[in-house]
């Protein structure tokens, strides 16, 4: 119930605003911390970006241009 996800609104103005009053740890580089609200904010400003999804993204920029024969798997 504490963690970021669980607390961070899934608006992106507010997942931001959120994550920015998030004291830092420790210096970019130093220390590996895997945390999935940071990871929902790469995935909004990657959307933002180009206009989709990753998962779509690579399906028509990489799947179908090579040929793959089987679906793809994503986890």
């Amino acid at each position: 119930p504490e963690s970021d996800i669980n607390q961070a609104s899934w608006n992106t103005l507010r997942l931001y605003a959120y994550l920015r009053q998030k004291p830092r740890n420790s210096l970019p580089g130093e220390v590996f911390n895997y945390n999935t609200a940071e990871t929902n904010l790469v995935g909004n400003l990657l959307l933002a970006a180009i206009g989709n999804n990753l998962s779509t993204y690579l399906e028509e920029k990489i799947w179908r241009p090579f040929g793959m024969e089987a679906n793809a798997t994503w986890t």
